[in-house]
C-alpha cells in the first residue's frame, strides 16, 4: 500500500508544474507572456523572470537559473524582441550602454520556478 501511494505521489509531483507569477498576468505584455511560456521548459530550479527599466525602457530579464559558465540571461523589450544578453561565459555585464549590474532600475520579479 505505502509503495502504491509513493508511486501516485510521485506522478503528480512529476506532472504539476510549481511556477508562477507573481503579479497579475494581464500586466505582463503578451509577447512576453508566450517567451516565458516557451521558457519555462527549460528553465532550472531558480529560474525567474525580472521586469526592470534601463534607460528609461522596461525589459524584461529572463534568468534561467542554472549555475553553469555559459548561463547567459536573455534581455526582451516589451514587444518581445531581443534587446541585449548579459552574463554567459564572457560575464558580459553592458547592456544598451550600462552596466546591469548598477545601471538596472525597478527590478520585479514577475514570474519564478
Amino acid at each position: 500500500m505505502n509503495k502504491l501511494f509513493l508511486i501516485f505521489i510521485s506522478i503528480i509531483l512529476l506532472f504539476t508544474n510549481c511556477t508562477r507569477y507573481t503579479e497579475d498576468k494581464s500586466t505582463i505584455p503578451e509577447a512576453i507572456q508566450e517567451k516565458i511560456k516557451k521558457f519555462k521548459r527549460n528553465a532550472c530550479v531558480k529560474a525567474e523572470v525580472n521586469r526592470c527599466t534601463i534607460n528609461n525602457k522596461v525589459v524584461f530579464v529572463f534568468d534561467n537559473g542554472c549555475a553553469t559558465a555559459d548561463n547567459a540571461s536573455q534581455v526582451y523589450d516589451e514587444k518581445g524582441n531581443d534587446f541585449c544578453t548579459i552574463g554567459g561565459i564572457s560575464g558580459n555585464l553592458i547592456c544598451d550602454g550600462i552596466r546591469v549590474d548598477t545601471g538596472l532600475k525597478n527590478s520585479v520579479v514577475i514570474w519564478k520556478r
